[in-house]
Order: C-alpha cells, then sequence, then structure tokens
C-alpha cells in the first residue's frame, strides 16, 4: 500500500518535469524569435537588360584576280602588230598596181612600211592555228581569235622565236617574230609587214578593226598607192 509520503514524492517529480518541460518550450521559443530577427534577406537581383540583336556583317568577297575572257563570239580589239606607214591598203574587189608581178591583182590585207628585223607583235590574245612557208608569200603565221577572227602575218623572217608554234596562247603584244623579205610577189615592193584580218572566213580592212588609239601611236597613213 502507497504511503503518504511516496505520494508527495510523486507530485512533486510530476511538478518538477512540468516545470522543465514549459522552460525547454519557453526557450526554444525565445531562440526561434531572435533567430527570426537576424535572417538575412536574399538581394533582390535585377534583371539583365535586353541586348539588340546582333548584326552580322555581310562577308567580305575579294576580287577574281583572274582576267575575264571575252565571250567566244566577240571580236578582241585589235593593235596594230608594227609602227610604220600604211603603203598599201586593203581591197578585195578592186585590184592595186603590183610592182613585182608587174600587174593588177587585188590586195587582201595592208602592207605596213618598216624595217628588215624590226618585231611583229600579236595584234590581240589568241591561239596561233598556222605557221607555214608560203611559197607566195613567204613565212606566216596565223592566229585565232574569239568572235571567229583570224590575224594574219605574212612577210615575215624564216627564223621564229621557239614559242610560235601551233597551238600556243599568245597575249596581244606578245613578239611572234620579224619583219622579213620572204614574200616572193611582194619583193620589189620596201621592206613591210604585210597584215591580214578576216572575220568568219571573209577578209576585212584591218584598219577598221584596229583601234583607234592604236592608229594614231603606231600606223601612218599613206594613200598614194590609190592614185
Amino acid at each position: 500500500m502507497e504511503t503518504k509520503n511516496t505520494k508527495n514524492l510523486n507530485k512533486l517529480l510530476y511538478i518538477v518535469i512540468v516545470a522543465v518541460l514549459c522552460v525547454t518550450a519557453i526557450v526554444i521559443g525565445i531562440t526561434a524569435a531572435a533567430n527570426r530577427g537576424n535572417v538575412t534577406p536574399l538581394p533582390q537581383t535585377t534583371p539583365p537588360a535586353t541586348l539588340p540583336p546582333i548584326t552580322q556583317a555581310p562577308p567580305v568577297t575579294e576580287k577574281d584576280p583572274t582576267p575575264v575572257t571575252p565571250p567566244a563570239n566577240v571580236l578582241p580589239e585589235f593593235s596594230s602588230p608594227v609602227v610604220g606607214a600604211v603603203a598599201k591598203g586593203h581591197d578585195d574587189s578592186m585590184p592595186v598596181y603590183s610592182m613585182t608581178m608587174n600587174d593588177w591583182r587585188v590586195h587582201t590585207g595592208i602592207d605596213i612600211a618598216c624595217s628588215i628585223g624590226d618585231e611583229v607583235l600579236a595584234a590581240a590574245d589568241g591561239e596561233i592555228t598556222g605557221v607555214v612557208s608560203d611559197p607566195m608569200m613567204g613565212t606566216t603565221v596565223t592566229i585565232s581569235h574569239t568572235g571567229e577572227g583570224e590575224s594574219i602575218y605574212k612577210n615575215l623572217s624564216v627564223t621564229l622565236p621557239d614559242n610560235v608554234k601551233v597551238g600556243t596562247r599568245v597575249k596581244a603584244g606578245q613578239v611572234i617574230g620579224t619583219v622579213g623579205d620572204t614574200a616572193m610577189i611582194e619583193g620589189a615592193d620596201e621592206p613591210h609587214l604585210h597584215f591580214e584580218l578576216k572575220v568568219k572566213g571573209a577578209s576585212v580592212d584591218p584598219l577598221e578593226y584596229i583601234s583607234e588609239e592604236s592608229r594614231e601611236a603606231s600606223l601612218k597613213i599613206d594613200d598614194s598607192y590609190e592614185t
């Protein structure tokens, strides 16, 4: 049977436990309140400004260094192949007098008077398509051009540069030979280059196709042969 002292002891123990729990609750509450007061707020971040879109510059293209080739159906601009006076003009319909043959005959080119040994230049870019020794007109070189053009150089010296052969590409102003005296039917004439032009196979007057600048710089027109 439980005594009075035991009951009092149990009652005191219960009161102590309740008191401890109350004190603990109070301490926890005070600590939590203090911690809430010391909380550091997170910094406010400013949203980044919207940047304007980046404009891509157009790519820089280098100029093509390759020279432009004239269209295949366009004649190039021709230059005089030598410097001198036109001693005999072109006429494929009305005969002109030949001192060598002592007769009158058509003349399908122009004779440019100059000195034997003078350099003969390609009148325009093209490809050598003929190198022959003509029995009447002597050493002859033919160059084909765009636009179905042909330039023909006759009465050249026998000796030609090593690169002057069929299939060789030449540039305007390139040396293709020198003036000679190999044209048998023009042997009585003063030293000259016999120069012809053809367009689509037809003989044309070279003076109508040589540029005005080249005519003024290189050619003197002597029309005494017409009288």
